[in-house]
């Protein structure tokens, strides 16, 4: 009980308390995943390493099913050895549910390279400490809930820009760390002016929000889709690299320019963009030159008639 006391007494925020814990179990990282959606559908809202995934992941799934705490080797888990929810190097883990108010709140997971040789005093201790850090855990859930009233644009539902230099600042810091790379799009709507001035204003928002329907379904689950500001939209991709970055900007320039947008009362609406793109680690600038080189582009490409898709080297 005094390991226990130590390990209390020494923390001060959530945090703390799960840096605390990386050193003592000698862990790789620690992860919280939510439920997001679907039943296989979790997102990770808290990793000391930045790792960042919101989509399906039948590991936590699996997991979120156990009433107590566990582990799993990769060796002998099929479902863990085949998920992109956890790095390549993670070779074992142990999974406890976070339990408060009655019901799941989530899942913390312990990454391990390889399985400790005394994983048995490694489940006796988090057990014990088992309600603190549901405890620690519920904080930052909650804390990233309540994140979401800022970083949520109210018109289309998809997040602010707010939340864009939240997640770009986070991808350049692991970019620079490990390397890893990442790509950002930024999109114009053409002469979205002209449509407010044709069409008026209220039809202007509608096609507002069926744009931004049309990126939720374009876009993976795990890329990063916000409204930048008025008709300019910006979207975060996690390991996507140069070499694939063109590809998908222009096959949504051309999805744009075929399909008119359907809205429920009006006319369809056709419409162009204009796309820049550029990824890291190619660009080297920090985030806020980069969105400035991205949107110089773009007014570049709209004063050349837009419709257009420009990479940024």
């Amino acid at each position: 009980m005094d390991e226990v006391y130590d390990i209390i007494k020494s923390v001060n925020s959530p945090a703390s308390l799960f840096d605390r814990l990386l050193e003592k179990l000698n862990a790789a990282d620690v992860l919280l995943t939510v439920p997001s959606g679907g039943e296989e559908d979790f997102r990770i809202i808290y990793s000391k390493n930045n790792i960042r995934f919101e989509g399906r992941d039948l590991v936590s799934s699996y997991f979120f099913q156990d009433e107590k705490i566990g582990y799993s080797d990769k060796m002998d888990n099929e479902i863990f050895a085949n998920s992109e929810y956890f790095p390549r190097s993670c070779n074992f883990l142990i999974h406890m549910p976070v339990n408060l108010k009655g019901r799941k709140q989530g899942l913390v997971f312990f990454l391990f390279k390889n399985k400790p040789t005394n994983i048995k005093d490694h489940l006796k201790l988090l057990d014990t400490l088992h309600f603190v850090i549901s405890l620690a855990a519920f904080s930052i859930i909650m804390e990233e809930e309540l994140s979401k009233v800022n970083i949520v644009d109210k018109s289309t539902l998809i997040f602010s820009s707010t939340y864009f230099w939240k997640r770009i600042e986070e991808e350049y810091k692991r970019s620079k760390r490990y390397g890893r790379k990442f790509s950002v799009v930024m999109v114009d709507i053409d002469n979205f002016k002209d449509i407010n001035e044709k069409y008026g204003h209220k039809t202007g928002d509608m096609v507002i929000v069926k744009f931004a329907d049309i990126l939720r379904q374009h876009f993976r689950n795990t890329d990063i889709i916000t409204r930048f500001g008025g008709d300019e939209f910006a979207i975060i991709l996690p390991e996507t690299g140069q070499q694939n970055i063109f590809q998908v900007a222009e096959t949504l320039r051309l999805r744009v320019m075929r399909e008119p947008i359907i809205l429920e009362y009006g006319p369809a609406v056709s419409i162009t963009v204009s796309v820049a793109a550029a990824s890291y680690p190619q660009k080297q600038e920090e985030p806020e030159i980069l969105v400035k080189e991205l949107r110089k582009t773009l007014n570049a490409a709209l004063e050349e008639g837009g419709n257009r898709t420009i990479l940024v080297y």
